[in-house]
């Protein structure tokens, strides 16, 4: 999946995705795009365009997650569900 497609369909919405991570394992998370109110400051030292990764708010954890778009196994947003794999 492409990131403009993925932020075009969750918009500001809260979403559910399941990813792989790097160490194999799978991971589920209930997130949102978008949420600036837990900055600090600061920016990262590379892109995420660059990397193929998505940056989201975690709202279960409460902190900044990212994942790579092509591990992505479903997202769930809005009652409508996507399987990639």
């Amino acid at each position: 999946m492409k990131i403009n497609n993925l932020r075009s369909f969750v918009g500001t919405n809260i979403f559910s995705i399941t990813f792989t991570k790097k160490d194999g394992s799978t991971r589920k998370m209930v997130a949102r795009l978008g949420v600036k109110s837990h900055l600090r400051g600061g920016t990262k030292k590379f892109s995420d365009e660059e990397r193929d990764l998505i940056t989201v708010f975690d709202m279960n954890n409460r902190g900044y997650r990212s994942f790579k778009t092509t591990n992505v196994i479903n997202l769930k947003c809005n009652g409508i569900t996507i399987n990639f794999k």
